[in-house]
């Protein structure tokens, strides 16, 4: 019956004397050990500019840096953050409850010394206590707050920042001088600050009507004294965002201020005089993945680009007096390095990960010994 049949096989070339030839025996193992090569050759041509989204380790040094925090709902950065000094520009409002206030009449400080006597100090005279808002339109309203003693490891001479609460907002971080983090946050800002036992406040471009002493904001420094222990400052920004900078003790910005913090974004450059895009990049740094690395120089150009699960590790203070270091890690298809006139494609590609996978390689050992013994 016809579905019984059994398949056809090849036909195999007989001699005159009904022997098979040798060509005919030797032919389709010919055509198999020519066959894998070119099928294998073409795949590795393909798999070398294929690109893949990888594991990217990258570490560099820059003078700034602007990332776009994960949209992960409340996206904190530098939480419980301790500072010698802290500015904050272009806030909505500023707050610091009446009961954590005594402030000092300036009028009353020794010239020489610029100490305040103790019977210069009053309790501040409204329940709302000290809220200073913007008073001209065309500046924006700040605040500079300093310690009045050396900041070192005494808790209650420093201020403790909460956070910023960057949401799915961009931050741009840099470092404009040795000890110092400047922090321009684009998206509304609401936080608060831990007082230290005693400090210095000096308010610009804002007021508050109920100020005890006659043009002491903002034109003279106040300088207030909280009545409570852990009393706080709070602020608030408008949509748009504000600015912050926060000077911190000396070697506390070697280590890590930033950790684990999730971006969808991050970009190395910035616009220069010529309103021409420049690299932020100021020292040395690497590019790794699958265990293949790529140095950076300082000047170069870099471009991360398609991030999935990408964090900044660590951020702290760089080699350079204003620069940072950043290590930051997760899944990019995008990379572009180089310098300014010459950048190359460094985005991984199937090529990489196959021969970087220790189980590939294993797989190519044991196909290549089967070649060998057939």
């Amino acid at each position: 019956m016809s579905w019984m049949r059994r398949p056809a096989r090849a036909r195999i070339k007989r001699n005159d004397d009904g022997k098979v030839s040798l060509w005919s025996r030797l032919k389709p193992w010919l055509l198999k050990a020519g066959l894998l090569p070119i099928i294998v050759s073409l795949g590795t041509l393909i798999s070398m500019y294929l690109p893949i989204s990888a594991p990217v380790e990258i570490e560099v040094e820059v003078n700034r840096v602007s990332m776009t925090a994960a949209d992960s709902g409340s996206n904190a950065l530098l939480p419980h953050t301790a500072v010698c000094s802290l500015v904050l520009r272009g806030f909505a409002e500023v707050r610091i409850p009446s009961a954590s206030i005594w402030i000092a009449d300036p009028e009353r400080a020794d010239p020489r010394t610029g100490s305040i006597p103790e019977n210069a100090w009053k309790p501040w005279p409204t329940n709302e206590g000290l809220v200073l808002k913007p008073t001209l339109s065309r500046f924006k309203a700040q605040v500079n707050l300093r310690t009045l003693t050396k900041c070192g490891p005494d808790l209650s001479r420093e201020f403790s920042v909460d956070g910023f609460y960057t949401g799915a907002g961009e931050v741009v971080l840099a470092s404009p001088d040795k000890n110092y983090l400047s922090a321009e946050f684009h998206g509304e800002q609401r936080g608060s600050v831990v007082l230290p036992n005693e400090f210095e406040m000096e308010a610009e471009y804002c007021g508050d009507p109920n100020a005890p002493f006659p043009g002491s904001v903002p034109e003279i420094p106040l300088r207030i004294r909280p009545s409570e222990p852990n009393s706080f400052l709070t602020f608030v920004s408008p949509p748009s965002g504000m600015f912050a900078q926060l000077e911190f003790a000396p070697g506390k910005m070697q280590k890590a201020v930033i950790s684990d913090f999730s971006v969808q974004r991050v970009d190395f450059t910035n616009l220069g005089p010529l309103d021409q895009s420049e690299s932020t990049l100021t020292g040395p740094g690497t590019i790794s993945y699958y265990g293949k690395r790529i140095d950076l120089a300082p000047g170069d150009v870099l471009t991360v680009d398609h991030l999935r699960q990408f964090s900044v590790l660590t951020l702290g203070a760089g080699a350079g007096e204003k620069s940072l270091s950043i290590h930051m890690k997760g899944r990019a298809g995008v990379l572009r390095s180089g310098t300014a006139t010459e950048v190359l494609d460094r985005s991984p590609k199937w090529f990489d990960a196959l021969t970087g996978d220790p189980r590939v390689e294993a797989i190519g050992k044991a196909i290549k010994a089967v070649r060998e013994v057939f």
